[in-house]
């Protein structure tokens, strides 16, 4: 049975893949045994190459962060523009916000920049 695994793992039809992925190799070969699935897996688990060869494209590169935002990319940027020639209602600001992810944009004119204009606004 170690023949066996090791031809088809390691010989000319082989390559360095999972415990699941070969047992199928192996069904496909035409070999079958009852405990085939675990004997594969600890096959693998003692292969050097394998461990050697394992694919670390699924690892991170750096340490995982949660995201602050309730979605992907959700970012606001609020932007207060001026001054501009005076127009009717003597305004003469501009307050603009774009989400950042959908590019929706919301602006309202202001004759004057205070806090209470931006918390209402916002």
């Amino acid at each position: 049975m170690d023949n066996i695994l090791s031809e088809v793992h390691e010989g000319c039809c082989g390559h360095h893949i999972g415990g699941k992925g070969f047992a199928r190799k192996l069904v496909r070969v035409r070999y079958y045994w009852p405990s085939m699935m675990s004997d594969t897996q600890d096959f693998i688990r003692k292969s050097r190459k394998c461990h050697e060869n394992a694919k670390f494209q699924n690892s991170a590169v750096m340490e995982l962060s949660s995201m602050l935002a309730s979605r992907p990319f959700a970012q606001w940027g609020v932007n207060l523009m001026g001054p501009f020639p005076v127009g009717p209602g003597q305004v003469k600001y501009l307050i603009m916000a774009i989400d950042s992810y959908t590019k929706w944009v919301e602006a309202e004119p202001l004759a004057s920049i205070s806090s209470a204009n931006c918390r209402k606004f916002m």
